[in-house]
């Protein structure tokens, strides 16, 4: 099978080396194609290490007050927002994902190739198998997406502190934050003056396409899907592509 993958942010990768490892033809569509930076906040680490060999640690994943209603009306002002907002407090094991980007990276960036894709693009480039992890307002424009904005801190934290805190309380500014493989980060739910901004959109049944057999959507911008966490792309490429039940 051609497959081409649409975008190589995080999702993109990881869905792309789902594709070679299935044994199938890559290419991959980037506007801005360059290697995976402290710019992608938020993967600073993964559920699972998508067979790559990563280093890992256990993390501490806490949530503090209020269920995954509340932490969706908090973050996207909606209560049905299905979120990966955890139900009670424990220990998982996580994966570098800085390590994991330059990875997968490294592997992918020969299948690179450099174009900016829109509605028309998709609609000129007759590609039999495609992989979307591009936000869904850019191959759908017409359609209605909400959204807001939010901002991201980002420091340094000891390298042997590992944690993940998860705030549902709508009187406390921030949602999350976490020191993870000495990074620490801290996102809030407006913008703040010389943090990172990012737009967190609100996906609803009225907005989503209808699937096609040809097209998977993946990722937390590919899927508009809240509860999408990075290693999901891997996972969920590699079940299209008949590689796993």
């Amino acid at each position: 099978m051609k497959v081409t993958v649409l975008g190589a942010g995080p999702s993109g990768l990881f869905a792309s080396l789902a594709v070679l490892n299935a044994g199938h033809s890559l290419t991959v569509c980037e506007r801005n194609p360059r290697k995976p930076d402290a710019s992608n906040a938020g993967v600073y680490f993964l559920h699972d290490d998508c067979d790559l060999p990563l280093r890992h640690r256990d993390v501490d994943i806490i949530p503090l007050g209020g269920d995954w209603q509340d932490y969706g009306a908090k973050v996207y002002m909606d209560r049905t927002q299905q979120v990966s907002f955890p139900s009670n407090r424990h220990t998982e094991r996580a994966y570098d994902g800085m390590q994991a980007l330059a990875m997968a990276w490294d592997i992918v960036h020969p299948f690179v190739k450099q174009v900016e894709v829109s509605s028309s693009w998709l609609e000129n480039n007759k590609v039999d198998y495609i992989v979307n992890t591009v936000p869904l307002n850019i191959l759908y424009p017409d359609r209605s997406w909400r959204s807001k904005a939010a901002s991201i801190y980002r420091g340094i934290a000891p390298e042997d502190e590992s944690y993940m805190l998860y705030h549902a309380n709508s009187n406390i500014r921030w949602y999350r934050a976490s020191a993870l493989f000495g990074v620490f980060t801290m996102e809030y739910v407006r913008e703040m003056e010389g943090y990172q901004k990012v737009r967190k959109v609100i996906n609803s049944p009225n907005s989503m396409p209808k699937p096609k057999p040809n097209i998977l959507l993946t990722g937390r911008f590919g899927a508009w899907d809240k509860r999408k966490l990075s290693h999901h792309a891997y996972y969920d490429t590699l079940k299209w592509l008949g590689k796993i039940p």
